[in-house]
């Protein structure tokens, strides 16, 4: 009985929609999604011929062959250009020609020159198809939209753009992905190019003052430590900016050929680590305590030397290879203890001296100091070393004074 009412609703739908597709089995979404994506694979190959995977032949064979969207053979699947042809041709002499193309334009398209009884989802298909193939991008009131399969609205529309040739497309993603951190699908489409345009611009305009002015720093800190602008820091810094300006100023095909053609200093890594720290690095150099260091080297000391040849090997070098912050503060406490060291003890304060204390014959003194503002550590050594001191037959003569400072004066006042 199921079987006889799906025959007379066939032989019903042949009727009504004599160019409706025949097709073996039920469609399902997750099917179209997979012959969208061979689809999308034979457009971009050569004489639109693939091999399929065997697990997808039967859908091709099933789905895109019912759909004249190609042929399925044994082994692989070759593209036809009917259905974007036509839908070109019908664009071209509706009553809208030369206006822009919208999906609706193409839905009524895709009933001419009769109707085909197609679900909305697979008229998606074959909308999706003729972007593809004819490079046409997704728009909504003047931007880019992404679509997918099962909604695509009626308003958005279709505009033509060009595309990167593959082999530039695949090594500008590449780049791209290095140096800026973006991800796109690496499959050549209009949408795809506008995405990856996207988010490089959004990347540029974030970076560029801060390498504007990262260049400056470095030059300026070169020029004052006489070190040539020839290092591997300050030419990333400098190709990293003239990049920034190249990319601001591009967009679509040029763009991607633009990231395609970069040609870094030293490597990938270290160009994208350059713009990437470009305002902590600018900081860095801009808080360092010159004066301080200065003062070091200038006295001729080895250390000083020491210290001056470690901050110039890393200020010439990558930042991917030495950071500058931390190689700047271990300078800065380098420095600190060298000074500390080199500064005399403060003179004790002066104190009457006892009134000595008559010997007796045969007495003879073994040892005499004075210390004052000894703190209650500093006391506890001095007493360590008179008890060692004071052998049997020893004796000791002591005066001394506790002093204790008033903390609540300043308070009160």
């Amino acid at each position: 009985m199921g079987k006889a009412f799906e025959n007379l609703l066939s032989q019903a739908l042949s009727f009504q929609y004599a160019d409706h597709p025949e097709f073996e089995n039920l469609i399902k979404t997750v099917d179209l999604e997979k012959v969208l994506g061979q689809l999308r694979r034979a457009i971009h190959a050569t004489n639109g011929r693939i091999d399929v995977d065997s697990p997808l032949r039967p859908l091709m064979r099933s789905i895109a062959q019912p759909l004249k969207l190609g042929e399925m053979h044994e082994r692989h699947f070759i593209f036809k250009e009917d259905w974007p042809k036509q839908l070109s041709r019908e664009l071209a002499k509706d009553e809208q020609a030369g206006e822009p193309v919208t999906v609706k334009r193409l839905r009524a398209a895709i009933d001419q020159p009769t109707a085909k009884g197609l679900p909305e989802i697979l008229q998606n298909l074959l909308i999706l198809v003729f972007a593809e193939h004819g490079q046409y991008a997704f728009t909504l009131h003047g931007g880019d939209c992404e679509v997918v399969l099962k909604d695509i609205r009626d308003d958005l529309v279709l505009l033509k753009q060009d595309l990167a040739e593959p082999v530039i497309w695949q090594q500008g993603i590449k780049n791209a992905a290095a140096v800026f951190g973006v991800a796109v699908n690496n499959l050549r489409t209009a949408n795809h190019q506008n995405s990856l345009q996207q988010q490089v611009l959004d990347s540029v305009n974030r970076q560029l003052a801060d390498c504007d002015h990262l260049v400056a720093e470095i030059k300026t800190c070169l020029l004052k430590l006489n070190q040539s602008s020839q290092c591997k820091r300050f030419q990333n810094a400098e190709y990293a900016l003239q990049l920034l300006h190249q990319l601001k100023s591009q967009e679509g095909a040029e763009l991607v050929a633009a990231l395609a053609a970069i040609k870094p200093i030293s490597s990938l890594p270290a160009l994208a680590k350059s713009m990437a720290s470009a305002a902590s690095v600018t900081q860095s150099l801009q808080d360092n305590n010159w004066d301080l260091l200065s003062s070091v080297w200038s006295s001729g000391s080895s250390e000083g030397q020491l210290i001056k040849k470690q901050v110039c090997n890393a200020l010439v070098a990558d930042e991917l290879v030495t950071s500058i912050g931390p190689a700047l503060r271990q300078a800065q406490t380098d420095a600190t203890g060298i000074i500390t060291r080199q500064t005399p003890a403060p003179a004790p304060d002066s104190v009457p001296l006892p009134t000595p204390v008559p010997r007796k014959a045969g007495q003879r003194i073994i040892k005499q100091a004075q210390q004052s503002g000894l703190s209650h550590s500093q006391a506890q050594t001095l007493f360590a070393e008179i008890q060692q001191q004071l052998g049997k037959g020893c004796v000791l003569d002591v005066s001394y004074t506790i002093t204790e400072t008033d903390t609540t004066e300043g308070s009160e006042s």
